[in-house]
């Protein structure tokens, strides 16, 4: 009799032993993502020095994340050293990266364009509609920048979308550090998130502002720029419709000031990088590690 019992233990400890893993996998859902970048030479080499805290972070933990990248440059003819490092880099990881050509573009001839100009301009001096007609002066080239910086960051995005159709689609710049557990991060949202519910998620903080909160559903607070902008896929059809239809009027910038006000829904904003700009120093900071970020010490 004690044989028996000892086999019959035997045996149900090695049927559970074996179906544990497939019982864990099955839990543990894959999310796709797609990371955008324009890029364009520059002083510094940011690129580079963003795509090192990435990968610190990718390094870390990526689990049950699978990252395509897609990169091209806003520049006609440009090459430079920073834009092929970044590429070996993510390949040597193991990452898929999509380096895109994208058409240039012009506004010096387009009628709707300089129409809309003298309607519009940038986030700066425009961040509501009503007071457009109200400034003293114009200043062509923030339009012109805005718009083009719109261009090849909105189409790149929908290229990614069209390629690859992930889950989620982020957008990122080439002056920003991460956090070291960003994609852990990432996954803890992904596994509760309800897409379609918010405006769109801010990751990455701004340089005025370091701190986690929610600006509420028609909240006047706006975060300009497109880094750590996360749209899932109901979020980008809306991020996409209105480019199509408004596409002059509004910076991208300002797409979620004025899409709050719109929807009437939140914009989570999150603590987990931080775009950095004009606001250091970089002849010191592109040369050292923020110990904040690179070891992941701002979300403990």
């Amino acid at each position: 009799m004690g044989y028996h019992w000892s086999s019959t233990l035997l045996l149900l400890i090695f049927f559970f032993s074996s179906i544990q893993p497939s019982l864990t996998f099955e839990d543990e859902k894959t999310y796709t993502l797609a990371l955008t970048m324009c890029v364009a030479p520059k002083k510094y080499d940011m690129v580079s020095f963003t795509i090192d805290y990435l990968l610190n972070a990718y390094s870390f933990d990526h689990s049950n994340i699978n990252i395509t990248f897609f990169i091209t440059r806003g520049c006609v003819d440009c090459d430079f050293e920073g834009y092929h490092k970044v590429v070996d880099a993510l390949t040597l990881r193991g990452i898929t990266v999509y380096e895109v050509t994208l058409l240039p573009i012009s506004f010096r001839n387009d009628k709707t364009f300089r129409e809309a100009a003298d309607k519009f301009e940038s986030w700066v001096v425009d961040f509501k509609k009503e007071d457009a007609n109200n400034r003293p002066f114009h200043r062509w080239k923030h339009f012109t920048k805005d718009n083009v910086i719109n261009y090849y960051s909105l189409n790149l995005a929908l290229y990614a979308k069209n390629t690859i159709n992930p889950d989620f689609i982020m957008f990122l710049e080439d002056d920003t550090s991460f956090d070291r557990k960003f994609f852990q991060l990432l996954y803890s949202l992904f596994s509760k998130y309800h897409d379609g519910e918010n405006v769109l998620i801010r990751t990455i903080i701004d340089r005025f502002n370091l701190f986690s909160r929610v600006i509420p559903p028609g909240g006047t607070e706006c975060l300009p720029g497109f880094f750590g902008i996360l749209l899932g896929r109901k979020e980008a059809k809306r991020f996409f419709k209105m480019y199509k239809y408004d596409k002059y009027a509004v910076c991208g910038d300002a797409f979620n000031c004025y899409m709050s006000e719109f929807l009437k829904l939140p914009t989570p904003v999150y603590h987990w990088g931080k775009h950095l700009s004009k606001d250091v120093n970089w002849d010191v900071y592109w040369n050292i590690k923020d110990m904040l970020y690179w070891e992941g010490l701002c979300n403990n």
